[in-house]
């Protein structure tokens, strides 16, 4: 039964026992959740360039224009059938 007074200290004495499988599930447990209760974005991090996906596109020798190849993939994606 889970208690009230959880700590880090018991959780890590907890995990400390467990098999390797079990350590491979509380990771996937802990990133499913790192990934739920990760900030929005906000829009002053799109404004001071700070975005994850900032600059993505920037090595890339074969799009001169980022904007319309972004909207060209868009359409593509959004008139898939296949999903």
């Amino acid at each position: 039964m889970i208690e009230q007074s959880i700590t880090r200290e018991t959780i890590i004495q907890k995990v400390a026992g467990l098999p390797p499988d079990g350590l491979a599930a509380v990771m996937r447990f802990i990133e499913s959740w790192e990934h739920k209760v990760r900030p929005p974005v906000s829009v002053q991090m799109l404004a001071a360039g700070e975005h994850p996906a900032f600059g993505l596109w920037a090595d890339r020798t074969d799009i001169q224009d980022s904007a319309a190849f972004a909207q060209q993939l868009r359409r593509t994606i959004e008139g898939r059938r296949d999903g």
